[in-house]
């Protein structure tokens, strides 16, 4: 469990860092101009890895795991990741980033709780309850200020 905490913690500065890195490029750019950048990258780095680790006897294979539910999971996730990252880059360019990071995370919280009750049924204890109450109060300060 501490060991995961930790690794969480680092997950989280991970996920302020890339967002200062995309404020800093998004400085009077075209946010699509940025994504296909940053999209083309991403691409690469996740081929490289996995031409690291599977080698390229599997890659013609890579699609024949996966059934057509799960394809098109795969599409809904990615059609979903990409507005997120268009909103999420148009938020960067528009709001400070100790707002959006606090805000995004927290709202990351919010949706993580519900979805998981909702499509794993995942049982929502007293502190996940008294936690909620307490991430929106705290958000409320947040745009008060």
């Amino acid at each position: 469990m501490f060991s995961n905490s930790i690794l969480f913690s680092f997950l989280g500065f991970l996920h302020g860092f890339e967002a200062l890195s995309k404020k800093k490029i998004l400085n009077n750019k075209n946010i699509y101009q940025v994504l296909l950048v940053d999209s083309f990258i991403y691409f690469i780095l996740v081929l490289i890895l996995y031409l690291s680790t599977n080698g390229t006897k599997n890659i013609t294979n890579v699609f024949s795991n996966f059934s057509t539910n799960n394809l098109i999971y795969l599409v809904l996730g990615l059609v979903s990741f990409l507005c997120y990252t268009i909103l999420r880059f148009k938020l960067i360019n528009d709001n400070t980033l100790g707002n959006l990071i606090t805000l995004e995370e927290s709202s990351i919280i919010l949706a993580g709780l519900v979805l998981g009750a909702l499509f794993f049924n995942e049982k929502i204890s007293f502190n996940k309850v008294i936690g909620t109450i307490l991430l929106i109060i705290g958000i409320y300060f947040i745009n008060k200020i």
